[in-house]
């Protein structure tokens, strides 16, 4: 930060223009924001609804809404002469004393309340967010294709595809040995190359360089290699690679030459290729000169004369040119198919949410642009720093280019740590040189540390400000961090040992080697076992105090340690857990991925099959029932039989009780038992880490639970649900499937810097900030106008640049974990190989005039002696802990438990008052958690049903059909449908019977194939299928709210449906429809709305049975299902939910609008269903206009 910006006050600054904040950490970024939009509402008179404010991350977004409503609270109170916090009442007095200088104060307390009252209409959301707003609410001004599905995770697709093209393109009957050599020699798999293809595509303005001539097509190259192999094989000669072997190294030693030349010799007499490419590339001249022992380098070259190695280089060429090209051929494939892909079935990822709505506003006679900036007059982007291209064009055009903008963009340079994620620090730049010169717009800055002690923020000072280069960038400077002072001039206290305060609280602890040239992982080893014994020494320290604490010590929670990857956070909690030092992980991944679920399959699976006794044994060596290998090898299990069988019998005995809850009771109470019976709880809990174990077997019960109540999976279904969620390829991406936490207690937090971003603690120590070097991950790297490149040449150039961009990055990430700490720091490094860190930067380079071209920074810090143990302050180095001390566990002092008693309540609930379903309002009663047939119609018959009647009824098959319905592509469905129709019968368990598991599976493909052939007629009396309906034209599971009138009685429908029902169908059972309902919500799921020729239609599946024959189906039989399930009541419900969603896209619905949009409903029986048949199983019905209307009128 340059120290000529000026320092911002948001409580007075202009509010009119394009500004950049760069706010250093800990000074307060959501306090200025706050100020600033509060100030644009009193000052500007802009609408709450008309700022947005956009954050990036839902953590973020949530903290910001609650603050700046807080903040309107605070600032209601305050003109009102009520109480409101005290350290709120300087700034707040400021703003509205600024304001009431130029507006009367009753009209100030008028834009309070407005913004207030109409909160819940703020943009208060993530890029993403906005985006998806902008684009639902201007659906005809960016041309959005009616209900566009979001896929919020691409992974799987991307993974599909990749497979698909692996599958394409090594498995081809055309040159197959060529192409499985190919496959081995580049190592091309979709899990190994997925990655890298997501990175490719995640940026399409990326540059490529390559070694490939034709970089998307294989064949050309395919071509060549064949070619060059075989004149290479007519150049080898025996004796041409066993020569070499007197005179090589390790690896090239005379074993290794002859069992190389044995191979080559076989390929040339029998053409066999495997392994050859890899051979052949060991044998370039490049490697045999690196590889010879260096007395013998001039004999080499005699041998290297033959013409065999010449070919052999040129070889060489072609193979590596074919890596980038299979790469790229595989890139393009991907793009091509995922395009198709979303056009077929109507989804778009949040990239291309970003890229339509730039696309949208950057042309020039779009209505996009104007219809946003008419919403929006004012615009504060936080965390501006983590902008990509696209963002930045979105909020440049929309808010930089008007006439009269009110840009804020808030960041931090220094905080740009999300390069993964598209954040571009050349687009933080180019922001910032077009604010000062395209907009004439202003820069300020903010430097008060509000977060750390004093000491800590000199220490900070130390290492970044006084450092000539902190940042190994140009364009990012350090100003000095201030600390603020109170009243009296009095600056936060820090951490205090032994009675007075610590004037240098950021600690190291150096390590000297143990070997010769550690690796930097071995030297993690011993720094996070370190770490650990030095947090279980503090918490036993008495003479160390926390200024905002009355009693002297520390405790877990006070501490945070920051890793950089998530294997990393394990091995610091498997440390810690040695000296019972409770830690969490905070957000560490998907719980189906912990040893608790694996564990957790492996004994639900034998309770599924208790007489299997080798699924038995396996249940038996988990955790969860608790059996030592030693009591299983003396069990002996061999092809069935044991020699010692009473445990396992007992075992069995007891998985069979626990089947038999299962199918008789539910899930949580064959779950309860299990606990119960193997003394879960308690085993696990002695164990290390066994409370992360036993929160992630907790968690697993409340998915599951959760899921068998949602879809009434059976046993084998929800075992097919779990095997499903084990696979990282195939499972849903849920929020409530990430790791809870395992304790609210006090306990260390372990976490990787990129998650600590924002957050704050008292003791922060850092292990492993050594461990990333420069080259790990240097992939992309800048050009100097700014675009930005990938070299997959290799190019040692290119290499030396992405590698100092990859050095600024760590500088950052460096700056990020260290300004966390409130009051101590303590950073463990010690010699070893890797000299390309942040760390070595910081302390290595200090001494530097002049900063190197970014080409010579990695080579610089390699070959400079400058020691960094010398360069670290002697009053920062810490006496480290002995490697070999022996330390106690650590104990929590036992406190008397606080007696605790529920509160009072004298309130009334009004039971009248709450969601409801159709079925609720019906006599059959209840409310259904969807819409779905909960039972067959019929009692059993006596004959055995066949064809598509002998697939059982009620709600299994109900829940299967209806979702392979809501999935399949009805324009495009052979290709998938058997393998959909699988995936679902065997969810909800319908496929246990292996013998009929195939006719299942061919009765529901011919079922459904007749549904969507049968024709049905629009309300024009023209004939279609359901098969002419894209996906762009439907909703599946349309759900709806909306709320009852006040005092609504369920037996007034008679009085307005009566005659109509009386009309259709002969009368109803009225009598038995009762109730009141005082208030609430009707609440249901449409299975299906589908547009038409403009007319929006209804479509409710059903899947009963009837009679159990095709003459159940015909009119007088549907008709009387009709009736005696009151599904008119059901459509007509539905028949308004779908008015209420017309008149909100169009604004209204008349009686004309009725007749333009309205096209009707379908109950379509689906076993009934045939075009043999035209019309069996097919209910139609369109209500008119005035009898929606009274609907609408008496429900709400």
């Amino acid at each position: 930060m340059n120290p000529d910006i000026p320092m911002l006050d948001s409580t007075s600054c202009p509010l009119s223009g394009v500004c950049m904040i760069e706010a250093a950490a800990g000074t307060g970024k959501t306090y200025n924001i706050q100020n600033l939009v509060l100030r644009l509402i009193l000052e500007q008179d802009i609408p709450i609804s008309g700022i947005l404010v956009v954050t990036f991350t839902e953590a973020a977004t949530a903290e910001l809404r609650t603050r700046i409503r807080d903040m309107l609270r605070n600032a209601l109170n305050y003109a009102a002469g009520s109480a409101i916090p005290e350290k709120e009442r300087p700034r707040i007095k400021a703003i509205m004393e600024h304001a009431a200088q130029n507006t009367p104060g009753e009209t100030l307390v008028r834009r309070l309340r407005n913004a207030f009252i109409d909160f819940d209409s703020s943009t208060i959301s993530t890029i993403h967010g906005f985006c998806q707003r902008m684009l639902t609410e201007n659906a005809f001004e960016s041309g959005v294709l009616f209900n566009t599905v979001i896929q919020k995770d691409q992974d799987e697709i991307i993974l599909d595809l990749l497979t698909d093209f692996y599958r394409r393109e090594f498995y081809a009957p055309d040159r197959g040995e060529l192409r499985a050599a190919l496959q081995d020699y580049t190592r091309f798999t979709p899990d190994f190359h997925f990655r890298t293809i997501c990175a490719l595509l995640a940026r399409p303005d990326l540059r490529i360089r390559t070694r490939a001539r034709k970089p998307y097509d294989t064949r050309p190259i395919m071509e060549r290699i064949s070619g060059l192999l075989d004149e290479t094989a007519a150049l080898f000669e025996p004796g041409l690679l066993t020569g070499f072997g007197a005179l090589m190294k390790k690896g090239y030693y005379p074993e290794d030459c002859a069992e190389a030349e044995g191979l080559l010799l076989s390929w040339k007499k029998e053409g066999t290729l495997y392994q050859v490419p890899n051979t052949l590339s060991r044998f370039t001249t490049e490697q045999i000169r690196q590889n010879a022992k260096v007395k013998f380098r001039i004999r080499i070259e005699d041998h290297l004369n033959h013409p065999f190695f010449a070919k052999n280089d040129l070889l060489q060429t072609e193979f590596q040119a074919y890596s980038d090209t299979i790469l790229f051929a595989a890139l393009k494939y991907v793009k091509h198919e995922f395009a198709l892909k979303k056009r077929r079935e109507n989804f778009q990822t949040f990239d291309d949410l970003l890229r339509r709505v730039r696309d949208g506003i950057l042309d020039e006679n779009g209505l996009l642009a104007p219809a946003i900036r008419k919403k929006y007059r004012a615009a504060v982007v936080d965390e501006f720093q983590d902008t990509d291209p696209v963002q930045y064009d979105i909020f440049h055009r929309l808010f930089a280019c008007r006439q009269d903008p009110a840009l804020f963009m808030v960041g931090d340079p220094r905080q740009a740590i999300y390069a993964f994620r598209g954040g571009d620090m050349a687009t933080y730049r180019k922001a910032e040189r077009e604010c000062l010169e395209l907009h004439n717009g202003r820069k300020y800055g903010l430097v008060q540390n509000f977060r750390s002690s004093a000491p800590v923020i000199r220490a900070v000072n130390a290492i970044f400000h006084d450092h000539p280069f902190p940042f190994a960038d140009p364009d990012i400077t350090f100003s000095e961090i201030q600390a603020p002072a109170d009243d009296s001039g009095k600056q936060r206290a820090g951490i205090q040992f032994h009675g007075r305060e610590e004037p240098a609280p950021l600690k190291f602890t150096w390590l000297p080697p143990e070997t010769r040239d550690p690796t930097a992982a071995q030297l993690a080893d011993r720094t996070i076992r370190l770490c650990a014994k030095q947090i279980r020494k503090m918490l036993d320290d008495p003479a160390i105090r926390l200024p905002d604490r009355e009693s002297p010590g520390v405790m877990p929670g006070d501490f945070a340690v920051l890793v950089f990857t998530a294997f990393e956070s394990e091995r610091v909690q498997e440390a810690l857990a040695e000296y019972h030092i409770p830690s969490v992980i905070a957000k560490s991944g998907n719980v189906f991925d912990s040893v608790a679920a694996e564990e957790l399959e492996t004994v639900l699976n034998a309770v599924a099959a208790p007489a299997d006794a080798r699924l038995a044994v396996r249940a038996m060596n988990t955790e969860l029932i608790g059996y030592e290998i030693p009591e299983l090898v003396e069990m002996h299990l061999d092809d069935g039989d044991t020699q010692n069988d009473v445990p396992l019998n007992g075992v069995q005995e007891k998985l069979e009780s626990l089947l038999r809850r299962w199918e008789n009771a539910s899930f949580i109470e064959m779950f309860h038992d299990l606990l119960a019976e193997f003394n879960v709880r308690e085993r696990i809990l002695k164990k290390n880490l066994g409370e992360r174990k036993l929160t992630d077997l907790l968690q697993l019960r409340e998915i599951l639970h959760n899921e068998i109540s949602t879809r009434r999976l059976s046993v084998s279904g929800t075992l097919s649900f779990l095997k499903r969620q084990r696979s990282e390829r195939m499972r849903d991406k849920k929020e409530e499937y990430e790791i809870l936490l395992e304790t609210d207690r006090a306990a260390v937090t372990i976490m990787t810097v990129h998650k600590s971003k924002g957050l704050e603690y008292p003791l922060v120590l850092l292990p492993t900030l050594f461990t990333w070097n420069a080259e790990k991950f240097a992939e992309n790297y800048h050009l100097p106008d700014g675009s930005i490149e990938r070299d997959f040449t290799g190019s040692a150039e290119s290499e030396a640049l992405a590698s100092a961009e990859r050095l600024q990055e760590l500088l950052r990430l460096a700056y990020v974990a260290i300004t966390r700490a409130k009051y101590y720091c303590h950073i463990y490094w010690g010699a070893c190989r890797n000299r390309t860190s942040a760390l070595d930067w910081l302390f290595r380079m200090r001494t530097l005039t002049s900063l190197p071209e970014l080409k010579d920074m990695r080579n610089l810090l390699n070959s400079s002696q400058e020691s960094a143990l010398n360069a670290i302050p002697a009053d920062w180095l810490a006496e480290p802990v002995p490697e070999t001390e022996i330390l106690p566990p650590y104990t929590v002092e036992q406190t008397e438990a606080e007696t605790l008693n529920p509160p009072h309540w004298n309130g009334k609930i009004d039971y009248a008052w709450h969601i409801t379903s159709y079925s609720g309002l019906t006599p059959h009663g209840g409310d259904a958690p969807s819409d779905y047939d909960s039972e067959d119609d019929e009692a059993p018959v006596e004959r055995r049903m066949t064809g598509i009647f002998s697939i059982p009824g009620g709600a299994q098959t109900g829940n299967a059909w209806h979702e392979i319905l809501e999935k399949l592509d009805f324009t495009d469905h052979e290709r998938r449908l058997p393998g959909l129709i699988e995936e679902k019968l065997s969810l909800y368990g319908l496929l246990k019977n292996d013998a009929r598991k195939e006719e299942r599976i061919a009765l529901t493909a011919e079922m459904i194939g007749k549904v969507l052939a049968s024709p049905l007629t629009d309300a024009d009396g023209q004939s279609f299928t359901l098969s002419e309906i894209p996906r762009a034209d439907r909703i599946s599971e349309m759900e709806f709210h909306y709320r009852f009138r006040k005092g609504f009685r369920v037996d007034q429908l008679r009085t307005v449906l009566e005659p109509y029902i009386g009309e259709k169908f002969g009368g109803a059972a009225w009598d038995s429809l009762h109730g009141f309902i005082s208030g609430g919500f009707l609440n249901g799921f449409i299975d299906l709305v589908f547009r038409l020729r403009g007319r929006f239609y209804i479509i409710d599946w059903k899947s009963n049975r009837l009679g159990g024959s095709p003459q159940s189906f015909r009119q007088d039989g549907i008709r009387s299902a009709m009736l005696k399930h009151f599904y008119f009541l059901q459509y007509l419900i539905y028949s308004v939910a779908l008015v209420k969603f017309l008149r909100l896209k169009n604004g209204s619905f008349t009686e004309q609008d009725h007749e333009k949009y309205f096209g009707g409903v379908y109950y379509l029986f689906l076993r009934g269903i045939t075009p043999e048949a035209p019309g069996n199983g097919i209910y139609r019905d369109r209500p008119p206009f005035a009898l929606l209307m009274q609907l609408e009128q008496l429900i709400g």
